[in-house]
């Protein structure tokens, strides 16, 4: 099933839309043509394959033992360490990503939806200060290689 999602640089939050979020790490095994990740997140670990564009992409989640996780850890080629904090908002559920590590500073929200007509007719809140959907730049498998957070970002 095609994921469409809409991704957004976040600004500041207002006070108490952040509850408690939980721990992610990944790390990408390959991101052409295609992206490889594993993640572990609450004590669930998966393997996913994702295409590589902006808003609508193929994407295939598949669960893993933590053995087969710790053994394909060591495979990986770049990491992203983020805070993963699920927000209600207009009838969507958003993610928002507190990133730390390398990338500390970095909050990127995105919203999944059921179709294009519906990821276009949605307005986001003003505490997402900008659409990255289509910037490279933001896909976490770029984050993973990158040094830092993207320049423009911090200004």
């Amino acid at each position: 099933m095609p994921e469409i999602e809409r991704k957004f640089v976040v600004g500041t939050i207002p006070e108490g839309v952040l509850q408690s979020g939980s721990a992610v790490r990944q790390g990408y095994l390959d991101i052409e043509p295609v992206e490889v990740r594993i993640r572990t997140r609450d004590g669930r670990h998966e393997l996913t394959v994702k295409s590589t564009g902006g808003l609508t992409r193929t994407e295939v989640n598949v669960g893993l033992t933590a053995e087969q996780f710790d053994e394909l850890w060591q495979l990986v080629d770049g990491v992203v360490e983020k805070t993963r904090h699920e927000v209600a908002l207009s009838g969507h559920v958003v993610e928002v990503d507190v990133y730390g590590g390398k990338l500390d500073g970095l909050v990127v929200a995105e919203v999944e939806f059921h179709s294009e007509r519906e990821a276009a007719s949605f307005t986001p809140p003003s505490w997402f200060v900008k659409e990255v959907t289509d910037d490279p730049n933001y896909r976490n498998a770029a984050l993973a290689s990158a040094d830092k957070p993207p320049n423009h970002l911090l200004a």
